[in-house]
């Protein structure tokens, strides 16, 4: 399989489509854009975990946020269904 083209859109945050083919297939590849967005995502360190990690750990909180947040509110005697309705 070879990348010949990527473009991206603002779906969901911002997201992007890979199109690929056969890698004996007679399509060119768009390189120039290609080589581009992989320099880009490098000089971001998209290419290292440390993006990943600060996002994994950044969930994490939230998760024990909202969870520490349920359990107050059950303590509390309150039920999911009258917590959302909020």
């Amino acid at each position: 399989m070879k990348i010949i083209d990527v473009s991206f859109n603002d779906i969901n945050g911002g997201s992007f489509r890979t199109t690929v083919c056969h890698a004996d297939s007679s399509f060119v590849p768009e390189k120039d854009k290609i080589t581009s967005i992989l320099q880009e995502e490098r000089e971001k360190g998209l290419d290292t975990l440390a993006p990943y990690e600060s996002f994994k750990e950044r969930v994490e909180e939230v998760r024990a946020k909202l969870i520490g947040f349920l359990k107050e509110e059950k303590r509390k005697g309150k039920s999911r269904r009258s917590i959302l309705k909020k």
